[in-house]
């Protein structure tokens, strides 16, 4: 009959075969946790003082996730990210992880790819932008979007338990080097508008004047615009953060009334010409086509939050209001849309320098 000899943290039982199995308490279950079968019990011994150690540290790992494959995880972290994210960033996590992380990783155990393996991976990735790629935009950009869908995965399995550390140690390789984007004014803002076909107008506006995403443009409903209050409600937006209500401005209101009149749906607020849900690929081409005659070839939707927002910064909006206004939930995420333009440095400059005469000449009285 087997013999087991019990101590706090784990215990050897000396099976029939005359072999040693070292049982070790699992803290995810409460349960007793085979480890392995060993010829003495001294080597089982020591196992299990080794599965303590990485216990108290924080590394432990049950040997069954520990063998668990990149690609089998991989699967159920992007179906978690599927149900809680935005479909957007779901899609991208999805692309990301299909042409760039599985070919390489798929077929390894989690626990097998260390910090070397994925340093290797990501100079390979550097180097090495697909074809048609612009160079210099995928080693500055893109690439760290990859590593950062990566970084994430690693990020959850420790949090669960399946690896003692995250194996994504490149330093900066999450930083995005992109250069910081030109805005536009306000005084062109308006300029595109007035170019644009009417039904298009209100799209602009909401972009450039009340920062909103084209995603949250996409989803408005009739009742989330109150011309009444001059307000507009997001109800569905990427983040929890970017559900609210924003004011808009006074000079929207005859777009808005005319929007609303001439092209909204029933249910909608942006409708395509011919009577369909309004979305991105009904927009991007007359966008490329409206900027490009403007004289703006790369300036993008997402830049006319910018300008939103600069806007707002430099009309005196503070950090938590400029949060609320862009819909997130750090002050970090914010301070990228923050530019600071020739005419606002003047400004700042002369009200210092009228402010520092001010007090010299009350000095002197």
């Amino acid at each position: 009959m087997a013999k087991s000899k019990r101590r706090t943290f784990g215990t050897v039982r000396t099976l029939p075969s005359g072999k040693h199995q070292a049982l070790v308490h699992d803290p995810l279950t409460s349960r007793r946790l085979s480890i392995g079968t060993f010829d003495t019990k001294a080597v089982a011994d020591r196992a299990i003082r080794e599965a303590s150690a990485k216990q108290i540290r924080g590394e432990w790992v049950r040997p069954q996730d520990a063998r668990v494959r990149f690609e089998d995880y991989a699967a159920e972290w992007l179906a978690e990210k599927k149900a809680l994210r935005a479909e957007n960033t779901y899609k991208d996590y999805r692309k990301n992880l299909e042409r760039h992380i599985l070919p390489h990783f798929g077929r390894a155990e989690l626990q097998a790819i260390d910090a070397t393996a994925i340093k290797h991976w990501f100079i390979h990735l550097v180097e090495n932008p697909p074809v048609g790629a612009d160079p210099d935009k995928w080693k500055a950009s893109t690439a760290r979007k990859i590593y950062r869908t990566l970084n994430a995965l690693f990020n959850a399995a420790v949090r669960e338990r399946r690896v003692p550390i995250n194996p994504c140690q490149i330093v900066g390789g999450s930083v995005s080097r992109s250069d910081e984007r030109d805005t536009i004014s306000a005084t062109e803002v308006m300029e595109l508008v007035e170019a644009a076909e009417p039904r298009y107008r209100l799209v602009i506006l909401l972009a450039g004047f009340v920062a909103l995403r084209f995603s949250e443009i996409h989803e408005l409903r009739r009742e989330d615009l109150d011309p009444t209050r001059r307000t507009v409600h997001v109800g569905k937006s990427k983040t929890p953060a970017g559900i609210r209500t924003s004011p808009y401005t006074e000079l929207m209101d005859p777009y808005v009334a005319e929007h609303l009149e001439c092209f909204a749906g029933p249910r909608y607020v942006f409708m395509g010409s011919r009577g369909g849900r309004f979305y991105s690929s009904r927009w991007n081409p007359y966008w490329i086509d409206l900027r490009t005659r403007m004289g703006h070839p790369d300036l993008t939707t997402h830049d006319l939050r910018h300008t939103a927002l600069t806007l707002a910064a430099e009309g005196g909006a503070t950090i938590p209001d400029l949060m609320k206004l862009a819909g997130h939930n750090s002050a970090q995420a914010v301070m990228r849309y923050l530019h600071s333009t020739e005419a606002h440095r003047q400004a700042v400059s002369d009200a210092l320098s009228q402010r520092i005469a001010k007090e010299l000449a009350a000095r002197r009285m």
